[in-house]
């Protein structure tokens, strides 16, 4: 993010901030500046997806509500004082928050452009990395409201999770696997009979984001060679169902190939793991 911007020649009809001159004097006016200069530009110029309308009039009209917007230095390292200008806009009422660049405060203005974005999902945060996926995002939230309102979700103790272990079967996360318990499944397909540790986790990746409860479920080999299932606990946790539902696994068969080899059925994940080690 400290990286330079893309020079662009901006619109005429917009007046741009002087970034190159935020004091302490100056902070006040220049962030007024420059958060004119963002809700003026073009949704369509941030994603083409966009139509050619005021961003701040885009946002009214898929919020539906005014929305806050600030100056910030986009929470990045400063390499010898300089480094980027932010503007964060937030609707804190439908939990969204959004971040975008408009350039660097030793270079000027560049191109405007999202960084991040944030939605909280009735209960839960979920991130879009295109401003044209917050509709989507906004009928998501407001399904899982109505479908969830009674469900809220329970925190699983790691013994409540854990009992999963052995009620789990293979045929339950997948209809084409056999009526058979899942760990039993796995280690019919392990070689060198490596241990098979479960582990209750969040499933976001974001430290205090709200998110359903994950099961990891890891298998590792002296050489290096591993592998994890992701069962997710999400419906387990809102006393809608019994039994978790597959995520993702992934297998990562050490040596000189250093990648994760992710898989949507584990059937084929069963396949790679009977390679390894």
């Amino acid at each position: 993010m400290t990286a330079a911007l893309p020079a662009r020649a901006q619109p005429s009809a917009l007046a741009v901030p002087d970034l190159r001159n935020i004091t302490a004097d100056t902070r006040a006016q220049v962030e007024r500046d420059a958060v004119q200069y963002l809700r003026a530009v073009r949704s369509s110029d941030i994603d083409p997806e966009l139509p050619g309308i005021r961003l701040d009039r885009w946002l009214e009209s898929v919020l539906r509500l005014p929305s806050q917007w600030e100056m910030n230095e986009c929470g990045a390292p400063r390499q010898d004082g300089h480094g980027p200008i932010c503007i964060a806009v937030s609707q804190s009422s439908r939990g969204v928050h959004m971040l975008f660049v408009i350039g660097r405060d030793d270079r000027g203005v560049g191109r405007p452009r999202m960084v991040r974005g944030d939605i909280r999902l009735f209960d839960i945060d979920s991130a879009f990395r295109q401003l044209s996926e917050l509709p989507d995002m906004m009928s998501e939230a407001e399904a899982r409201r109505l479908r969830f309102a009674d469900h809220p979700m329970q925190t699983l103790t790691d013994a409540e999770a854990l009992q999963l272990r052995t009620t789990t079967r293979a045929s339950a996360l997948q209809p084409d696997l056999p009526d058979a318990p899942f760990e039993s499944w796995l280690r019919d397909r392990l070689t060198g009979d490596p241990p098979v540790t479960w582990t209750l986790t969040s499933c976001s990746a974001v430290p205090k984001a709200a998110a359903p409860q994950c099961l990891n479920v890891d298998v590792r080999w002296p050489g290096g060679a591993r592998a994890r299932v992701t069962l997710d606990l999400e419906m387990v946790q809102r006393r809608l169902a019994a039994i978790p539902a597959f995520r993702l696994a992934v297998v990562y068969r050490g040596g000189a190939s250093r990648s994760l080899e992710p898989f949507n059925s584990l059937r084929e994940f069963g396949d790679a793991v009977r390679q390894l080690p």
